[in-house]
């Protein structure tokens, strides 16, 4: 009888755990693993005393007529105290609702006989519901006398019709109170007026996925899924070796893949660092495209996205370290009418929040903002996770990601006018730690543009190298980074090298805004200045490594022209000689770096043998540590 998508135990004490001391994914984790266990702990309760009806299509099925068979099914489920119905695989052609009854609907089995054994195939997809009705949801849950729990599992969901403005194609949850668990489930070719794969609107529900497919369903709104609520949350999460994820599905508005909404939580886990468009491989969002906003995500109205390609364990676990959450060539603006922004996500709003750890954003694309774009307040976050601790107050152990050294990555995403990774504007703000830029472009702002008014980006320990490619292909690639009028950028602790931008424009424009570099080396191959010569609103240069300076206006203090000495810049790897480079113990603590660099060395070693420019801190990306003593561990590169 245990249907549960993970393996969970009983939790005791769990009030024990204060919310308020956890990350934001973190605390959504805990309340689904809370969710999930409560729901083993109420099937395991019934024991040999649980009740099941049997749907299909051979004399030993208890349903096997009519053309609504499954409905019919759980019609006699709610009347009669039943507390499962399986289902065997075929094509059933109906719409379902479940209303106000808590009830496991379990399909992949091959045929009745293993249905009363309870023999399910568990990779099955074979038991398919296809909508009839136009206008109606494949799946409808509603009720909200009472908390419901409700569990679908190996089914595929496909078939619905838009008519008028109804909402929710595949599955819609609406104005229900109800914890919902899908498990192996594919919801697929579905279109309605929002949320044409999943809808989750008003009420109080959470649902959560367990290797999930939401592929080629349309919406105006949510082309996969569609959240709405402050009491709603979705979370997805999957096996290592399950390849699905949020693929292929169109938004003729905003949300391609997701619409996240009026205080939803959505929190993934899910995802690849696979290249390819059309390989084998779907985790994560991928390939979905919106007319307007969002090809991949759009968040509003307060909603909380969380992204996470590390795994997290509360009695349960979550997601995987060995690959990164990731948004994949999702495309805003995809009618090409220079509206579209945010190709892999688009952030608007007051307290509209989206966290990125450990994620791989790579070939999106839109007007502005290819990667991200981050709106009218609201804020985007993203660094690497190269620590892990207990919630318990257990030991702190090192986190082995899917690329050592680039844990967090936004490359290849292409702004045809402005921010080709990210873009920030009427006061959109983004903090960027430990990430990695390349091969992004855009007309102006390859890898990142704070355009105006409030609108701030501030960076540290990034590595910005290889983006923009000297204006061919129909980009003009100007400048790596981009300050328009009142707005402003802080880089911090950070490496830019060898971008390839014309050597008519500059590295850094800071025309009319606030620029201020810190501690940071920007070394480029080919003698493009640093800085464009328009006259900036105010701009800061403290502790430099520069490979030119005449460009720089401005205060400024401890900007050195020199060669930083990389490992080995011709291969990419832009990590200080300890041998060669003039880098180390370089800058003091004025402006001190709240994180380790992105092998997780500490910050500040200070060498007996090497004399101190400013301070003990390497200025830039990497800090050269004494590891063997610092954390027992050899780096990684």
């Amino acid at each position: 009888m245990n249907k549960i998508i993970t393996t969970t135990l009983l939790i005791a004490g769990l009030n024990s755990v204060h919310a308020s001391e956890l990350a934001g994914f973190e605390e959504h984790s805990i309340e689904i693993q809370k969710m999930l266990d409560a729901n083993t702990k109420s099937m395991n309760s019934k024991g040999a005393g649980a009740s099941y009806s049997t749907v299909g299509f051979t004399n030993d099925c208890d349903f096997r007529l009519g053309a609504t068979k499954i409905q019919d099914a759980l019609d006699f489920a709610e009347g009669n105290g039943i507390d499962e119905v399986r289902v065997a695989e075929g094509t059933y052609d109906e719409t379902v609702d479940i209303d106000d009854f808590s009830v496991i609907l379990q399909g992949g089995y091959t045929d009745c006989a293993a249905a009363e054994t309870d023999t399910v195939n568990a990779t099955s997809i074979a038991t398919i519901i296809n909508a009839t009705v136009a206008g109606e949801p494949v799946i409808f849950i509603s009720g909200n006398t009472q908390r419901n729990s409700i569990t679908i599992a190996n089914f595929t969901l496909t078939g619905a019709e838009p008519l008028g403005f109804s909402l929710g194609g595949g599955l819609s949850v609406s104005g229900a109170d109800a914890s919902v668990t899908l498990n192996q489930m594919s919801i697929r070719n579905n279109e309605n007026f929002s949320g044409g794969g999943i809808l989750v609107f008003g009420g109080d529900t959470d649902i959560a996925a367990f290797n999930l497919s939401v592929e080629n369903n349309n919406a105006i709104a949510g082309g996969g899924i569609f959240c709405s609520g402050t009491d709603n949350s979705v979370l997805v999460n999957g096996a290592i070796d399950n390849f699905w994820g949020i693929k292929q599905n169109v938004s003729t508005g905003d949300g391609g893949g997701v619409y996240v909404g009026d205080g939803c939580r959505f929190t993934s886990y899910v995802g690849s660092n696979d290249t390819g468009a059309f390989g084998f491989d779907e985790r994560g969002i991928l390939q979905n495209t919106a007319t307007n906003h969002g090809g991949g995500i759009f968040a509003t109205g307060g909603g909380i996205v969380n992204l996470i390609g590390t795994q997290f364990c509360f009695f349960g676990c979550f997601g995987y370290d060995s690959e990164p959450v990731s948004v994949r060539f999702n495309t805003a603006d995809s009618d090409g009418d220079d509206a579209g922004e945010g190709g892999g996500i688009y952030a608007t709003g007051a307290n509209t929040t989206v966290n990125v750890t450990n994620g791989y954003i790579t070939h999106n694309s839109a007007y502005q903002g290819g990667g991200v774009t981050v709106a009218d307040t609201a804020n985007y976050s993203t660094n690497s996770t190269l620590q892990r601790s207990s919630i318990f107050g257990g030991p702190i152990t090192d986190v082995v990601c899917w690329s050592p050294g680039s844990c967090n990555q936004l490359v290849r995403n292409r702004g045809d006018f402005r921010g080709g990774a990210v873009f920030a504007k009427t006061g959109g703000t983004a903090q960027i730690n430990r990430t990695q830029f390349t091969a992004n472009r855009a007309n102006f702002g390859t890898a990142v543009y704070s355009l105006n008014a409030d609108s701030n980006i501030e960076i540290e320990g990034a590595l910005m190298y290889g983006n923009g490619d000297n204006g061919t292909g129909g980009y003009d690639d100007n400048n790596v980074i981009r300050v328009g009028t009142d707005a402003r950028i802080e880089l911090a602790w950070s490496t830019v090298a060898d971008n390839n931008i014309l050597d008519s424009d500059e590295i850094v424009d800071s025309g009319g805004g606030t620029i201020r570099l810190l501690s940071s080396i920007i070394h480029e191959s080919n003698p493009v200045p640093v800085m464009a010569t328009s006259t900036p609103a105010s701009q800061l240069f403290d502790c430099m490594l520069l490979h030119e300076d005449a460009s720089l206006e401005g205060n400024g203090f401890a900007i050195n022209v020199d060669d930083p000495s990389f490992v080995d810049r011709a291969n990419g790897d832009y990590h200080i000689d300890f041998n060669a480079s003039p880098a180390m113990d370089y800058c003091d603590s004025l402006n001190a770096p709240a994180f380790t660099d992105s092998d997780n060395d500490q910050r500040g070693w200070d060498w007996s043998g090497i004399n101190n420019i400013q301070g003990p801190y390497d200025v830039g990306y990497d800090e050269q540590n004494d590891l063997i003593f610092a954390n027992g561990f050899e780096e990684i590169l």
